[in-house]
């Protein structure tokens, strides 16, 4: 018995849910296939709404914003049966046996992370910085967390026992866009549940432009920024961050992002971004939002 949740957002995912409501048929299992959509714009949920038409598929419009950590926790409450599966909207299985392998994961008491691939193939001109970074980080992750348990959590693609959910969700009190995943990993690990990534993929389909992915990064650095305490020591930027600092080199950095931004959004923005460019604006980024912080500080004194 398995419930599959899918929260969206401007996001149309009827070809997924109908590649998984063909394989839970297939197994003859008792399934539900939930989707939440996080008060998108009208003209984003009228191809969604043909998921009411599959058989123990529900398309679920809410009215208000709920963002990424509420609406998994939503749909985990409307779950019903005791196997639960996340997925992002924006993905599709890798092959027929993807819900098989979840159905026969044998650690109940375990997170298992599917993991994420991107499809070969030459992106469009505006798209190439997320996907760059998709196949040469985030599919990276995903692999070596197959190997190690020292990887961070991601939650475009796991499974969780409905009974450990409703003990471990997601911190609604953490506001913001970006790494809602990251401290949901934390908090597992604090209370000693154990997350693992199983080879059980998903294609990510990468929509966002390089403009659009870069304004997302930069939301989740403001994140970090934001709560910097609960992250440090479990986030490799911020361990980066920590060694800038002690070398009185934070300042510095900070001042070459003011300066330098422009030019680096030239690279960041174009068809072949530098991703080694990109960990240095991240970086350079956080320097400049803990130098704000730290002169607002000293001016409240």
């Amino acid at each position: 018995m398995i419930s599959i949740l899918i929260p969206t957002y401007k996001q149309a995912c009827y070809t997924l849910v109908e590649e998984l409501h063909r394989q839970a048929t297939a197994l003859g299992v008792l399934f539900e296939i939930l989707v939440a959509d996080d008060a998108s714009p009208e003209p984003h949920k009228t191809a969604n709404r043909q998921i009411n038409c599959l058989e123990h598929c529900r398309f679920i419009e809410l009215k208000e914003n709920l963002g990424s950590g509420r609406i998994r926790n939503f749909l985990g409450r409307e779950a019903k049966y005791p196997l639960l599966v996340f997925l992002d909207a924006d993905t599709i299985p890798c092959d027929a046996s993807f819900l098989r392998r979840y159905l026969d994961w044998p650690m109940k008491d375990v997170v298992a992370c599917g993991g994420v691939r991107y499809r070969v193939k030459t992106p469009l001109p505006d798209r190439t910085l997320r996907y760059k970074y998709g196949i040469n980080v985030e599919q990276n992750i995903c692999e070596k967390g197959e190997r190690s348990s020292s990887v961070p959590f991601i939650s475009i693609n796991f499974s969780i026992s409905k009974a450990l959910f409703e003990q471990y969700h997601f911190d609604e009190a953490f506001s913001g866009y970006g790494h809602e995943d990251t401290l949901y990993g934390i908090q597992l690990q604090q209370n000693g549940i154990t997350y693992r990534y199983i080879n059980n993929p998903v294609f990510h389909e990468v929509p966002d432009t390089n403009r659009a992915f870069l304004l997302k990064t930069e939301r989740g650095i403001e994140n970090l920024a934001v709560h910097y305490d609960l992250f440090v020591g479990h986030v490799r930027l911020l361990n980066t961050h920590q060694r800038i600092c002690k070398l009185r080199l934070n300042s510095l950095l900070a001042l070459t992002f003011r300066a330098g931004k422009i030019l680096m959004e030239l690279n960041l923005l174009g068809k072949h971004p530098s991703l080694k460019l990109f960990a240095y604006y991240k970086l350079a980024y956080l320097c400049q939002l803990t130098s704000d912080q730290h002169r607002n500080r000293q001016q409240r004194i």
